[in-house]
């Protein structure tokens, strides 16, 4: 039992480790601002420079990074339920188990849309640019290389 234990305990910290990577892997395109928000701040800087350089309508292209940003959390998503089908017939977990894992991997998905979204508006409300937030937690190793804040992930801006 108690290697069942420590089965499970690495698996959920593996589903841990995987939406930290994913954060850090979408981050850019989860922080890019709402589709009411088109002021010059509401995307990265390259994205900008293209809806600038080519007379993009914003909300048209927030609705593309929108579903881009779906898209890829689906696939990382199917991947991870592959590889904990894996485990289930490799004997691992158990397939109770990997359901809760999926729970709760979609709730921590659900958990961080939502904060996400509470940070622009918050950013909004106070006049503050995300970008610049942005830029900032580079240097104070959020983003940054080999960083990942003891596993905690980069915040929701």
């Amino acid at each position: 039992m108690n290697r069942a234990r420590l089965v499970l305990t690495l698996v959920v910290l593996g589903v841990l480790l995987f939406v930290v990577i994913l954060g850090a892997g979408v981050v850019l395109a989860e922080n890019s601002g709402s589709a009411n928000n088109t002021t010059s701040t509401s995307f990265p800087p390259l994205v900008q420079k293209m809806v600038d350089k080519f007379n993009l309508n914003p909300s048209e292209v927030q609705k593309v990074l929108d579903e881009a940003r779906e898209e890829k959390r689906q696939q990382m998503r199917a991947a991870f339920a592959e590889r904990l089908d894996e485990a289930v017939k490799e004997g691992k977990i158990t397939e109770k188990q990997k359901e809760a894992i999926l729970k709760k991997w979609d709730e921590i998905q659900e958990e961080r849309e939502k904060q996400r979204k509470e940070m622009q508006k918050w950013a909004e409300e106070n006049g503050i640019d995300l970008e610049v937030l942005r830029e900032l937690r580079g240097l104070h190793g959020w983003r940054g290389k080999g960083s990942c804040r003891g596993g905690l992930g980069p915040p929701p801006f």
